[in-house]
């Protein structure tokens, strides 16, 4: 396949690969803090650890997010931009879901956020 070829996958590998992320964190899908409010919610992230196979779960998951991004977006940005975008998307995407995490009675962590920006970044 051509190079233009790959490239134009990128998108729709990132976007896969978002889906599945969000589909992964947030099953099984027990919606049940409808009255908290986002503010309350982000005030819920704590430092709580995971043992070493979630932050290396954590860690796999992203990984694939930070080579689909950074072979997107280098195209056109180049390599420390790049770079700089899909760290910074990985740790918000990541972020969004630990507070979503709140409405399904899941244990938000900025530890986890921090495993996840990781694995962007690896």
């Amino acid at each position: 396949m051509a190079r233009g070829g790959n490239s134009s996958l990128m998108p729709w590998i990132a976007i896969l690969v978002i889906a599945m992320i969000i589909f992964g964190s947030l099953y099984p899908f027990n919606f049940n803090n409808r009255d908290v409010d986002v503010v309350t919610a982000f005030h819920q992230l704590s430092w709580v650890r995971a043992n070493r196979a979630d932050q290396l779960r954590n860690v796999l998951m992203y990984m694939p997010l930070g080579f689909a991004l950074l072979l997107w977006l280098k195209r056109s940005l180049g390599t420390a931009w790049s770079l700089v975008l899909t760290c910074l998307a990985g740790a918000l995407l990541s972020l969004t879901i630990e507070v979503t995490q709140v409405y399904f009675s899941r244990v938000p962590s900025y530890m986890d956020v921090m495993w996840n920006t990781t694995g962007t970044l690896l």
